[in-house]
């Protein structure tokens, strides 16, 4: 019986070892909580953090000329297109802002990160959709068939949808770079209702907004039709986790929350002249993935404690006699085989045992 003891002991083990590794690796993600920033201009430049029920603080009001639009990194750093010195800003989750590139061209727009961590960024000024690789090196990812680019939106596939404010329509470009007119004629009327803002819904319908007060949907085969009709110009639009189409209200100088049904509700105002918005998103988990020398010490751990023979008579002494593993005095004329049936066979002496039992020569 008391090896079933020993088995159940080494399995105890071994499975506190397994759910402790398991709790390393798949310890959650931060808590997200949901905060909208919204970038204001012309007066007032800075960066406006609003929970959902609608209290807003500053968040950042130094390093910031004409901000137009704003996008979130997988690490929750929040980066901004600072129009007025064409560059583009970067601020940590504390608020702390720093140049992250120049564009080196006039008119830095609107910002999207595709799944790999590329920034890019439409320079209206130049007809030019520049591309940022982590490090802040830029190239130029498309050049042609763009007029006056606004917003960006990446759908699920990778690719990437601009809003030609120029010609009134929306164009799709392949990871590659190849383009092509995803859609034409995309609003009608006055020379200021043209596409100016996009965004994708979690079933990869496009929205988009314009400068006068109307917002279209597109089916992922390209059919549109009207959505809502907000106050004044939209200015940025995004999604949160609920499914509802946010909307940077910008004459109308506040934030509003459009359901799947159209049910419009303002969510804060006080917002002068906002230009952009963005989410917070779900941040990695900042406990360290396990590096492969970590992994291997632990798979020899594991399989050590596994194969570990471990004698009766060894846990029988430190059971009885305590972490010393000594005996107290014993005659010494016990026979010898007592001590061999306690040890189910197996005749091992312990330290401290050596001197208290006879020699096996001499054991009757």
């Amino acid at each position: 019986m008391r090896g079933c003891g020993i088995l159940k002991l080494r399995s105890r083990l071994f499975w506190l070892f397994v759910t402790t590794w398991m709790a390393v690796i798949s310890a959650p993600a931060k808590a997200v909580p949901g905060d909208i920033y919204v970038s204001r201009c012309c007066g007032t430049e800075e960066i406006d953090r609003v929970t959902p029920d609608g209290s807003r603080t500053v968040f950042a009001a130094t390093g910031l000329q004409s901000p137009m639009d704003l996008a979130f990194d997988r690490s929750g750093n929040l980066f901004v297109a600072n129009y007025g010195s064409n560059s583009i800003e970067e601020f940590t989750p504390a608020g702390v802002g720093t140049v992250f590139a120049s564009t080196g061209q006039y008119g830095p727009s609107n910002l999207a990160f595709d799944a790999a961590g590329n920034l890019f960024v439409s320079i209206s000024g130049n007809n030019t959709i520049l591309k940022f690789n982590p490090s802040g090196v830029g190239s130029v990812f498309a050049s042609t068939g763009l007029s006056n680019p606004q917003g960006l939106a990446f759908d699920r596939f990778g690719s990437l949808f601009v809003a030609n404010n120029g010609d009134n329509t929306i164009r799709r470009f392949t990871p590659a770079g190849a383009g092509s007119v995803f859609a034409s004629s995309v609003f009608s009327g006055s020379i200021f209702n043209l596409p100016s803002v996009l965004a994708f819904d979690s079933g990869g319908n496009l929205f988009a907004g314009n400068f006068v007060t109307t917002i279209v949907r597109f089916t992922p085969s390209g059919t549109k039709s009207a959505f809502a009709t907000v106050p004044s110009e939209v200015e940025g639009l995004a999604f949160d986790g609920a499914g509802n189409l946010l909307v940077a209200n910008g004459g109308g100088a506040s934030l509003l929350s459009i359901a799947a049904d159209g049910t419009q509700r303002t969510v804060t105002g006080g917002l002068f002249v906002a230009t952009g918005l963005a989410i917070e998103p779900v941040v990695p988990s900042s406990v360290p993935e396990p590096t492969g020398v970590l992994t291997f010490a632990m798979a020899v751990a594991a399989f050590t404690l596994a194969q570990r023979r471990w004698y009766p008579g060894q846990l029988r002494i430190r059971e009885k006699w305590g972490a010393g593993g000594k005996p107290p005095p014993r005659d010494r004329e016990e026979p010898r085989r007592n001590f061999v049936n306690q040890t189910h066979g197996r005749y091992r002496r312990p330290a401290g045992v050596r001197d208290r039992l006879p020699s096996p020569r001499y054991a009757a």
